[in-house]
């Protein structure tokens, strides 16, 4: 549908039983903010945006034509380093990077709110990420999506519509997550927004967990999917801890990207900001985070959390051992 041609979904909702996609124009603004909903926000601050709203049928996506594959994708443990991930990505004119885009969890997530078959989530998932991947400048060859942190759990549907592309799952210490979330809560762990039968919980036992407990049982469902679904080779586990300097080695080995030392440089710079304020500088929150935790904070997160992350890093250090080896 070539009227589409240079708007971009920016929500997927329902109406009156229906999946629909509401578009804007992002002229020639770059998605280069830290999140796709700050990408909305600021395109939304011009006039043509305000004045022509696009609603169509979400069945309108599969009118586009072949835009860039996806070269990989970024799935996480949430406040882990994912984001700052997707920057250096962004910081490359030739990537479209799209970072937790709300029709993403849309579409994941349609089956709870409307008539959505298995079969028709795929077929719109795919139609939305060509949509992403259309071109507005020249110099785009690439796309990347960061996905939501619980999105992992949808990772089947994700690889029957993108079989080849390989992916990295992030993620640190739990403990540090938690903290990072008891101060500053998330609407994506907000009880009730992950299903209860995707974190293996009945619905009154999530109901009735309090806040730590809820977050710990979170992260503890989508690190045991990562494990559930890494494959070595084609996906990757990368440890907070081997950030940043894996912008420039592991992220461009993963996703097959060969860089010019410019190219590299360029990635680099985007470590010294913080990645969710970048008018910020960098500072490693680590110390700081383990000191605000209380025993009891410990101990939940220890029982709930930490045989997972202990997996992860065993999978994670079997996999650079494997990496290491002659004719590996």
């Amino acid at each position: 549908m070539s009227n589409l041609q240079g708007w971009t979904p920016y929500r997927a909702v329902w109406q009156q039983g229906r999946m629909m996609i509401d578009w804007l124009h992002l002229d020639q603004q770059r998605l280069t903010e830290p999140f796709f909903e700050n990408s909305v926000v600021s395109a939304y601050s011009h006039p043509f945006n305000q004045a022509f709203q696009r609603r169509t049928p979400v069945e309108a996506l599969v009118d586009l034509p072949a835009g860039i594959r996806p070269s990989g994708f970024i799935f996480h443990w949430s406040r882990c380093g994912s984001t700052l991930c997707s920057q250096a990505l962004a910081a490359l004119p030739e990537n479209i990077v799209i970072s937790e885009g709300a029709p993403l969890n849309g579409i994941l997530r349609a089956q709870y709110f409307g008539p959505a078959t298995a079969q028709q989530r795929r077929t719109w998932l795919a139609g939305l990420v060509n949509a992403y991947g259309q071109p507005r400048f020249v110099q785009e060859r690439r796309l990347f999506i960061k996905f939501m942190s619980s999105h992992i759990l949808d990772l089947p549907l994700i690889a029957e519509a993108f079989p080849e592309v390989p992916w990295i799952f992030v993620y640190r210490d739990p403990l540090e997550i938690v903290v990072s979330h008891l101060v500053q809560p998330s609407s994506e762990f907000v009880k009730g927004m992950i299903h209860a039968g995707d974190l293996g919980l009945p619905a009154e036992t999530a109901d009735t967990q309090n806040e730590e407990s809820y977050i710990a049982h979170c992260l503890a469902a989508i690190g045991k999917a990562a494990l559930r679904y890494h494959r070595p080779g084609f996906s990757r586990l990368l440890n907070f801890t081997q950030l940043p300097a894996a912008l420039t080695t592991e992220l461009p080995q993963m996703f097959g990207l060969r860089l010019a030392e410019a190219e590299l440089q360029q990635m680099r710079a985007v470590s010294g900001r913080h990645a969710k304020y970048p008018k910020r500088a960098y500072a490693d929150d680590r110390k700081t985070k383990q000191d605000a935790a209380s025993p009891e904070l410990r101990e939940v997160v220890a029982r709930l959390a930490g045989p997972v992350y202990a997996a992860l890093e065993q999978a994670r250090l079997a996999d650079s051992a494997a990496a290491d080896k002659p004719g590996a």
